[in-house]
């Protein structure tokens, strides 16, 4: 035990303190002043050990990877908004605040192009296409049904027929074509029933209702594809894309305030960084999993290309195709044409 050490002092700063004193002051080992300079030398090396201990608890913190702007699919950017809001820190600051607030709005505004984008998909218009489909055949149909009458009885089998001709000339197979091109040519022929005047004949004929019906029909498909009356901007083809890019620099936004807010000598504000930020490296993990992750929206979806079968050939030793042999149930002949039935069964021509 070193000489003239107390024992309220941990042995290793005891040590420590007094070989510092028995060098400089050779009465500190009588314990003659030795009370003053104990305490200054102790005070000196736990300032010294709180600053060792201080430099092995910092964490090596990797700011570049929370300062840049974040790459998101579509379906990704309400879950890591969402995420990042929970993981807040308790003291954020008000530009903190602020930076966040943007980052669930610019996921908003993902959601509402993706909205728009499924009231578009062809799941959501087929129903409304098929109706329209349904509308315009009930319309032919009653018109074909009217022309069907004797000239004898009255003209109004010719006049039908004659309206049918000239706004069906290819029937109804405008309505197979894809939403946006059936309605065009439906609307066009409403057009024409307008300029032409036709619409009393049509009432007269047939009757209101089918027409009426062809009427709703099309105007129900024009909302449906952001052609109607109701307010529903499309979409356009880069919007999705342009909404991800904003949410990505928002969240790069709020990343560097963070980092700009944080002490890399003080473990506990190195805390409340990668606390705040850890669902950024949940959203990179899972952007990076593989097949097993859904793929982004906003990545186009290349077809894979046509596969082409072709009939498989036997060639001979000098590379021509080789002649083909009936088996036993076939009924080819050595030049491919079918064999001829003799008793019921198939006869095969020798080579």
């Amino acid at each position: 035990m070193c000489a003239g050490a107390s024992a309220e002092i941990p042995r290793e700063v005891r040590c420590e303190s007094f070989l510092t004193l028995e060098a400089s002051d050779p009465a500190s080992s009588e314990g003659i002043g030795a009370t003053p300079l104990l305490k200054a030398a102790v005070i000196g090396t736990d300032a010294i050990m709180k600053e060792r201990d201080r430099g092995m608890t910092t964490i090596d913190v990797q700011f570049s990877e929370y300062v840049r702007n974040v790459r998101s699919g579509a379906l990704q950017a309400s879950v890591l908004a969402t995420r990042l809001q929970k993981a807040a820190p308790i003291d954020i600051t008000n530009d903190e605040k602020k930076a966040l607030k943007v980052v669930v709005l610019r996921a908003g505004e993902v959601s509402l192009v993706q909205s728009a984008r499924d009231r578009l998909a062809p799941g959501k218009v087929r129903p409304v296409l098929l109706e329209y489909t349904s509308d315009w055949s009930a319309f032919l149909d009653a018109l074909l049904a009217k022309a069907r009458v004797p000239a004898h009885v009255s003209d109004g089998g010719a006049r039908a027929r004659e309206i049918a001709t000239s706004l069906f000339p290819d029937g109804i197979t405008f309505t197979q074509l894809d939403a946006e091109s059936a309605w065009s040519e439906g609307n066009r022929r409403l057009e024409r029933i307008a300029q032409e005047k036709l619409g009393d004949t049509i009432d007269e004929l047939i009757g209101a209702d089918f027409l009426k019906a062809a009427e709703k029909g099309t105007s129900a498909l024009a909302d449906a594809i952001g052609t109607g009356e109701a307010d529903q901007a499309t979409p356009s083809t880069t919007a999705l894309i342009e909404s991800l890019a904003r949410f990505g620099k928002a969240v790069g936004a709020y990343g560097r305030l963070l980092a700009a807010h944080t002490d890399e000598d003080d473990p506990a504000s190195v805390q409340r960084f990668l606390h705040a930020v850890a669902p950024i490296d949940a959203h990179r993990a899972n952007m990076r999993s593989g097949p097993s992750a859904p793929a982004p929206a906003d990545v186009p979806v290349v077809p894979d290309a046509p596969v082409v079968t072709t009939p498989a050939t036997t060639t001979t030793s000098v590379g021509t195709p080789a002649p083909v042999v009936a088996q036993a149930n076939g009924t080819s002949t050595s030049n491919g044409t079918p064999a001829p039935v003799m008793n019921g069964t198939p006869s095969v021509a020798s080579a």
